[in-house]
């Protein structure tokens, strides 16, 4: 894949970190509870830890194959990357809060800022389901 892609997703994703952040904020100060507590994107669905937010995961690994059309094992592996640097970027950037976590009911995520391991499976699954997909012959 082209360097340009990988310069334009890192500065997407640090656009979008920041995005996170300040939506964040925003629901906290809004909402008067834990932001965790009032962000409708959090709430769990499926009585499971299962949430928007993952969803939307699925939606942007399946984005990023849409637009970079993977091809073989090795082009999936450097969009698997890409989640390993975004969770790098949040775990780096001390937007992990240890210790301020909130303690709300149905909510998928404790603490939004720190990530979870489980979110490589939701990249996952959207890249999967781009295989799905672009096997079917539809645009891919």
């Amino acid at each position: 894949m082209r360097l340009y892609w990988y310069i334009g997703i890192l500065l997407l994703q640090v656009i979008v970190l920041f995005g996170i952040e300040a939506y964040s904020s925003w629901v906290a100060s809004s909402s008067g509870a834990a932001k965790e507590c009032g962000d409708i994107l959090n709430r769990t669905l499926f009585e499971m830890r299962f949430c928007v937010w993952n969803i939307l995961h699925i939606i942007i690994f399946f984005g990023y194959c849409f637009i970079m059309k993977p091809r073989t094992l090795q082009d999936h592996a450097q969009i698997f990357a890409i989640g390993v640097v975004w969770y790098s970027m949040q775990y780096l950037a001390r937007y992990q809060t240890k210790g301020d976590t909130a303690s709300c009911p149905d909510v998928a995520y404790d603490n939004m800022l720190m990530p979870r391991l489980d979110d490589f499976i939701y990249n996952t699954l959207g890249q999967v389901l781009y295989v799905l997909w672009a096997a079917r012959g539809i645009n891919a």
